[in-house]
């Protein structure tokens, strides 16, 4: 049950808030429930509240699951502003920067 799940990692979180693991694993669990949005949320929040904490291949890991969501992102908003080409500049700079934020938590992943 997801939500039972959900529920278990909020309160993994809550009690160490430096658990890179428990936001990497929620993420990843939000993500197969179809909420990208949410999984990128949680990884946002492991990268902030586990900086300086974690060891380098956990943090690794958050930054390079964020950074494939972000690239997702980049290739649906650009295909469909392809498609449909209606001109709007703003879907455009949406998704360039999603590109910009994928190639950042990439190039951070690499760093660690």
């Amino acid at each position: 049950d997801f939500d039972r799940a959900a529920d278990a990692f909020r309160r993994s979180v809550e009690t160490d808030r430096r658990h890179a693991a428990g936001y990497y694993k929620w993420a990843t669990m939000e993500l197969r429930r179809g909420r990208a949005g949410r999984a990128r949320d949680l990884l946002q929040r492991g990268i902030w509240g586990c900086a300086g904490v974690a060891k380098s291949v956990e943090m690794a890991k958050l930054h390079r699951a964020k950074g494939q969501l972000e690239a997702n992102s980049t290739l649906r908003g650009k295909r469909r502003w392809e498609k449909y080409e209606d001109g709007d500049l703003e879907k455009a700079q949406r998704w360039e920067q999603d590109a910009a934020s994928a190639r950042t938590s990439f190039r951070k992943a690499l760093e660690l």
